[in-house]
């Protein structure tokens, strides 16, 4: 698999994150970058926030991926220091760069295989749902991020653990679903992650859910590569009832709980 890794220079976790990696393997100095084995460096000037089409711009390069990640600080609220992983999309207006009502295609297993690999060393560990840009992105990408302050986007183990966990990705197979309601960091749906073969692509909180149509709900399903939803138990029953109407209407199926179940393999 060929795996781009993006470093914003504006980004001091992304720094953080590049030094990091460069400190872990004999990268070879390439145009705008380094090359690792299967893995491409790209240095960029920009916010990572206005990277739609960089897929496509690398390709014009001779770049080609198969997963693009963006390395990034994650900023919240919760002062926690916490390792994050998510997928970006606009799920109504494009606030923070991207398209509006527009998902980028998701790499719901490479997420999982990083959640678990940032979990053997990290105690604060979890899926975000989608949010922000870039949209415009036919290739699977994911962000991996540092969370929560300045003081902890430059700490040394934090990064180091992201840059081990990027250089031995080993992508395994299983069960892809999209995740409907629950809070924006799906502490919820990260446990099913680590108990279960399940993976979830992208995620609809339920802070968003109002604005989830059949639009969005198709897109998601495609973008994430699966036909299979699950539910926070969280989730209101009106806002159950209607999505699960909408679902049905596209011809795709709901996992109940029991249908996730530890380590199982069962296909459906």
């Amino acid at each position: 698999m060929n795996i781009t890794i993006v470093s914003s220079l504006k980004d001091p976790a992304s720094v953080n994150i590049r030094n990091k990696l460069l400190d872990s393997a004999r990268w070879e100095p390439v145009d705008k970058g380094y090359e690792y084995e299967g893995f491409r460096l790209i240095e960029i000037d920009a916010s990572h926030l206005y990277q739609d089409g960089i897929d496509g711009k690398m390709e014009d390069e001779g770049i080609q991926s198969d997963l693009i990640i963006f390395v990034s600080r994650h900023e919240g609220k919760d002062k926690r220091s916490m390792l994050t992983v998510h997928f970006t999309g606009n799920i109504s207006d494009a606030k923070f760069g991207g398209q509006a009502r527009e998902l980028a295609v998701a790499a719901p297993l490479a997420a999982r295989a990083l959640l678990l690999s940032l979990k053997s060393y990290h105690d604060e560990v979890t899926m975000e749902a989608t949010h922000h840009a870039p949209s415009s992105l036919h290739t699977p990408s994911l962000y991996v991020e540092i969370g929560s302050t300045k003081n902890q986007w430059c700490l040394e183990a934090p990064a180091r653990t992201i840059a081990s966990a990027i250089l031995t990705l080993k992508v395994a197979s299983g069960r892809v679903a999209i995740g409907l309601g629950g809070p924006h960091y799906a502490r919820r749906l990260t446990k099913l992650i680590f108990d279960s073969d399940i993976a979830f692509g992208h995620i609809f909180p339920d802070y968003a859910l109002y604005q989830v149509d059949e639009f969005m709900l198709q897109q998601a399903f495609e973008k994430s590569g699966t036909s299979l939803a699950y539910f926070d138990l969280r989730t209101s029953a009106q806002q159950r009832d209607r999505l699960c109407h909408l679902i049905q209407k596209l011809g795709c199926t709901v996992l109940q709980e029991g249908d996730i179940s530890a380590n199982s393999h069962k296909n459906l």
